[in-house]
């Protein structure tokens, strides 16, 4: 058996299982009887999709119903500065999965807003996401339509099945996806749509000072601009601007060792809380990244963006093009884009062959 045999099949016997589960709790709870004027919204995904999702909170939603965003506990921190109308409630995710008496506490507390609406906005679904929608005791259950090949498709028809809809089939772009919901679920005219931040970071209101700030590093190592590359662009950087990294406390080392020596340059990594390196970025002259959920920030503090992007779910998130952002995408195009991360190849050469002087080029071009 191959490893991607392996993979495939690891994927298989985990969905049966969380299926098995599923259908097991379903037995417990049922669609309950009365409702209240509460709505729920779900994403379990990383900080690029709840930024994505902030989109809910930026904008007016109506004031018929109260508002609840399920989020994972780990990315609180994301919504340290908000203080709007919207209840942020945290997931342990551990918990769920390993702790049957928190999970059927936490399920009972959706239950008990007696819900009129649960919207499951996450990105790459799994049986056990959408279990929190489909035993939430919701009167209508809504979700995104599962684009991903992480789900077989048994699976994922099955449990598309329980949703009373399925939106938006025909997009792809998550972006898109909640503009859409915004405008045709919620009434709010599409040019009205507020992408950039309102209300997330309050702190982020600053004058522009001469720096950018460089995120070098993703979630999934596949999305990664070799960091050799990232180090080039720095040293052409210099007498230029300052650049100020931004990174985990982990990748603190690592970026002291390849940028090294290099005086404009300061290692901020493990320095900043996300609502910080917002407020850095928002006063950046530009923010040079991978596909990550610091990019994502970026647009919505309104600072141009230059990402490379790579092709691995090409228009899933990026490109993503809108009147109030400014964002230039760096990637070569091969004929394997869409894999998902399952590289045909040793590397990703959709990422690793983006060239250096090509980066420069509109980074200089955009600071004269």
């Amino acid at each position: 058996m191959t490893s991607g045999e392996k993979y495939s099949a690891t994927i298989y016997l985990n969905n049966l299982l969380a299926f098995f589960v599923y259908r097991f709790l379903r037995l417990f709870f049922r669609k309950q009887s009365t409702f209240s004027k509460n709505m729920v919204f779900i994403n379990t995904g990383q900080i690029g999709d709840i930024t994505i999702s902030s989109l809910l909170l930026e904008n007016n939603l109506p004031s018929t119903y109260n508002y609840h965003f399920i989020i994972l506990k780990r990315f609180r921190q994301v919504f340290n500065d908000y203080s709007g109308k919207t209840q942020i409630i945290e997931l342990d995710e551990k918990k769920y999965k390993f702790n049957p008496l928190y999970r059927t506490s936490f399920i009972k507390t959706i239950r008990n807003l007696k819900p009129a609406k649960c919207y499951n906005l996450t990105s790459a679904r799994g049986i056990s996401n959408d279990e929190l929608a489909l035993l939430s005791g919701a009167e209508e259950t809504i979700c995104f339509s599962n684009s991903w090949k992480n789900l077989k498709k048994l699976f994922s028809k099955k449990m598309d099945s329980y949703y009373e809809r399925v939106l938006y089939p025909d997009e792809q772009n998550e972006y898109k996806r909640h503009i859409n919901l915004l405008n045709r679920e919620f009434g709010i005219p599409e040019k009205e749509i507020i992408v950039k931040n309102r209300f997330m970071f309050k702190s982020a209101l600053h004058d522009q000072m001469n720096y950018i700030t460089l995120a070098p590093f993703s979630s999934e190592p596949l999305r990664c601009w070799p960091l050799e590359k990232f180090a080039n662009i720095c040293e052409m950087l210099k007498g230029k601007c300052e650049v100020l990294i931004l990174g985990s406390n982990e990748q603190y080392e690592i970026c002291g060792q390849i940028f090294s020596g290099m005086e404009h340059v300061k290692n901020l990594c493990g320095k900043n809380n996300i609502p910080e390196a917002a407020t850095l970025i928002s006063k950046a002259l530009l923010h040079l990244g991978n596909d990550s959920g610091l990019t994502h920030v970026a647009l919505k503090m309104g600072t141009p963006v230059a990402a490379i992007i790579g092709g691995y779910y090409f228009g899933k998130f990026f490109p993503f093009e809108n009147k109030e952002i400014k964002a230039k995408y760096f990637f070569k195009e091969m004929e394997c884009f869409g894999c998902e991360w399952n590289c045909i190849y040793d590397r990703a050469y959709c990422v690793t062959d983006v060239g250096v002087d090509e980066v420069f080029r509109y980074i200089e071009a955009y600071l004269s």
